[in-house]
């Protein structure tokens, strides 16, 4: 592990550990990204979840809009035209992951509270969008297109693993 990266994780262990500490969920991804073995990556995660509601609530609203297949925005495939927001740390933000998932919501084809109006619906997720660090937002857009890039590692098996019977079980084709 290079020594920027063991600088990081050493980092976001501290704030783990620190019931005062912050711990995004875009950086605890890339935290389990730099971690060593999938049973590490494991307990990493029922640590993270352990540290408060808060973050058990966000990391089983990540894996329903990543991997549930009934979760499905109601939104084009391409990424919407967003103006990045300007916020030089994640705690400038006016919106994080946490509050952002309490918008799905609108943008999901199932859900009772959906936008009805296309229109309506794309320019709320937009909005959503800019007003979360560009880090938060694109894992917001990764859950969108249930497509989770950039942390290498970080797998549906690892969450299924540490948090069983969130995600309905995978039916295998015959």
């Amino acid at each position: 592990m290079a020594e920027k990266n063991k600088d990081f994780v050493s980092i976001i262990e501290n704030r783990l550990n620190n019931p005062r500490q912050r711990v995004f969920l875009s950086e605890f991804l890339e935290y389990l990204a730099n971690l060593q073995g999938d049973g590490t990556r494991v307990e990493a995660i029922k640590t993270y979840i352990a540290k408060g509601n808060e973050y058990r609530t966000m990391v089983l609203f990540f894996m329903q809009c990543m991997w549930h297949p009934d979760v499905v925005f109601d939104l084009p495939e391409t990424d919407p035209p967003f103006k990045p927001g300007d916020y030089p740390d994640l705690n400038l933000a006016p919106l994080s992951l946490f509050k952002a998932f309490g918008n799905v919501q609108y943008f999901a084809t199932k859900a009772q509270k959906r936008i009805p109006q296309t229109i309506k619906r794309e320019a709320k997720f937009i909005q959503v969008l800019e007003s979360m660090h560009p880090k938060e937002a694109a894992v917001f857009l990764m859950c969108k297109n249930k497509k989770l890039r950039g942390f290498p590692r970080v797998t549906e098996k690892v969450f299924r693993e540490a948090i069983p019977g969130v995600l309905p079980e995978k039916t295998k084709l015959s």
